[in-house]
């Protein structure tokens, strides 16, 4: 079972405010809007060590994604009104870009909203994409390695692709691939799992669906070959990062991702929300970075 976090936050809040006029939070968790759920709420206060509130507390619950409240907490304190796409500069008529962590690239959850790309593809000169502002492993602390091909368990990085997963369709002949650069890289086989752990060799058997998501392995000559394919013209690498002058270009309101987030509980946006937050506050990507700024600048 999954809970939602703006569902917790909700009520906690609701809760906190009951305690405080009056103790009739047993009689409103009795009431008909829960016969048909196993609810329980636990309100301990660490400066005065008293339990204020207690219902099932001790029984075990199916646990949520409860740091989610503080990731949009973390986002809402420190990001713009918009999502930063990414950082970009004009040298002799070409275009310097870095990412800067945007999950909603060609995302299928905002696939409306396509404002990135088309910007990419009116550039009249060549294209450099600067590599390397992530640091730390793709996958986060605590992540369960063996759900690595599960779409949940997409990898981190700078410059997402379609989250950060393929999306294979089963149909009569060859498979429909999205993005199509993994399209060969596609086998009609059985086999117990959808990846190979450590390469971007996928299987299509049986056992899957009419639609797959498969997170792929981020490597930065296969984003360069991604976007070149979806722009429609030859991008380059380059390690040269940009100057702190480069302009921002910036995707979608960023209460849409906050909101997809919490609703779903989706692990992919909260990580990518928070390498962005890492970005605007130290112009680099760690998680570990992020969460040390809030906790030192908001959380003391």
């Amino acid at each position: 079972m999954r809970v939602s976090s703006l569902f917790l936050l909700s009520l906690v809040l609701f809760f906190t405010a009951a305690v405080a006029q009056s103790n009739g939070i047993q009689k409103h968790i009795e009431s008909d809007f829960y016969k048909n759920q196993f609810t329980g709420f636990y309100l301990y206060d660490p400066e005065t060590k008293q339990v204020m509130e207690d219902y099932n507390g001790e029984k075990y619950f199916t646990p949520a994604s409860n740091v989610k409240i503080l990731t949009l907490y973390s986002a809402m304190k420190t990001l713009p009104d918009s999502i930063p796409a990414l950082r970009y500069e004009r040298i002799d008529g070409d275009l310097y870009i870095e990412g800067l962590g945007d999950p909603t690239f060609l995302h299928p959850e905002f696939k409306s909203v396509n404002r990135v790309l088309d910007w990419l593809k009116e550039e009249s000169g060549d294209i450099y994409l600067h590599w390397g502002k992530f640091e730390g492993p793709r996958m986060g602390l605590g992540w369960s390695w063996e759900d690595y091909e599960k779409y949940y368990s997409a990898e981190m990085s700078e410059f997402p692709i379609n989250g950060n997963t393929v999306i294979i369709k089963k149909s009569k002949g060859k498979p429909d691939v999205f993005p199509l650069t993994l399209a060969d890289s596609v086998e009609i086989a059985e086999s117990l799992y959808s990846r190979e752990f450590l390469e971007n060799k996928f299987y299509l058997g049986s056992r899957n669906g009419a639609i797959t998501k498969v997170p792929f392995r981020i490597k930065d000559e296969l984003i360069r070959q991604m976007l070149s394919e979806l722009i429609g013209k030859e991008i380059q690498l380059t390690d040269k990062p940009l100057p702190k002058k480069a302009e921002t270009l910036f995707s979608i309101p960023s209460d849409l991702v906050y909101k997809r987030m919490m609703e779903v509980s989706d692990n992919f946006l909260a990580e990518q929300i928070l390498l962005m937050v890492s970005n605007q506050v130290a112009n680099t990507m760690s998680t570990e970075m992020a969460i040390q700024h809030i906790l030192t600048k908001y959380l003391k």
